[in-house]
């Protein structure tokens, strides 16, 4: 729950959000959940990766693994 609450804090920022589904969508807590509970859990072929500088939540990132991904998926990240 602890990550869910800092990405929360982090998501309503106007200065990520910026950058990140606009200053006037923000991610409150609910949404957050309902957002990444079935990527945490496993339930979604991503990988989830909170970055930490100096103890505080500098970033987030995932990224996925090729092989997990439906083959008409995967088609369109093969270089040819």
């Amino acid at each position: 729950m602890y990550d869910y609450q800092l990405m929360a804090k982090w998501l309503t920022d106007k200065k990520v959000l910026e950058f990140y589904e606009g200053r006037d969508n923000p991610f409150p807590l609910k949404r957050i959940i309902k957002t990444y509970k079935f990527i945490i859990r496993g339930d979604e072929p991503i990988v989830p990766c909170l970055f930490y500088y100096r103890n505080a939540l500098m970033d987030y990132l995932q990224y996925y693994a090729l092989n997990d991904l439906p083959e008409t998926d995967r088609q369109l990240y093969y270089f040819r």
